[in-house]
């Protein structure tokens, strides 16, 4: 990538010395040398933004395991006892609200992602009480209202409605997860 800009900044200037040359000496020789210095740089331009356009699409279509979701919103785990079951990435801001994780794991591990943000102290729900209060719009495998019947949750929204909302069984072995970016 940087070797096109390269040679596109020194197409560039070649097309510039070549065009100052031409009319200075008020020859077409180099005037005409020079415009062909300038199709060779908007070759390489367009070559590099195909090249870059063409990486990024790719990259950006190709859908995330759940491992690599869980990483980029909680960091790489302290130990081995995370297990994605389940994961929903967001594609399109604004119409996917969220990101959703449904994992196994341990108490420890909980407790680091917890430590990673302002959460609000847990707070024991009835599972019938979440039931109630999630939306519609969420994935058929997001039930935590079915890990017991009661849930610790641990919320850090901000004022704009953004953030994380973590739902833990009891013994913090499992946990859903709702990150919301709207």
């Amino acid at each position: 990538m940087y070797t096109l800009l390269l040679n596109a900044g020194i197409t560039l200037l070649v097309f510039i010395a070549l065009l100052l040359a031409g009319i200075i000496k008020k020859q077409m020789g180099y005037i005409y040398l020079s415009l062909l210095a300038l199709l060779a740089g908007i070759i390489w331009v367009s070559w590099g933004v195909y090249s870059v356009g063409k990486k990024t699409l790719r990259s950006a279509f190709q859908p995330r395991s759940g491992t690599a979701i869980y990483e980029a919103l909680l960091g790489k785990p302290d130990t081995n006892c995370v297990s994605v079951l389940h994961h929903r990435d967001q594609m399109i801001p604004k119409i996917d609200t969220d990101i959703t994780l449904h994992f196994k794991t341990c108490p420890r591990e909980l407790q680091r992602i917890l430590n990673n943000k302002a959460f609000k102290e847990s707070v024991r729900i009835p599972a019938a009480a979440v039931k109630d209060r999630l939306s519609s719009a969420l994935p058929d495998w997001f039930r935590p209202a079915e890990m017991s019947d009661t849930l610790l949750v641990f919320s850090s929204i901000d004022d704009y409605g953004n953030g994380q909302e973590i739902y833990s069984s009891p013994d913090s072995t499992e946990v859903y997860l709702r990150d919301i970016w709207d």
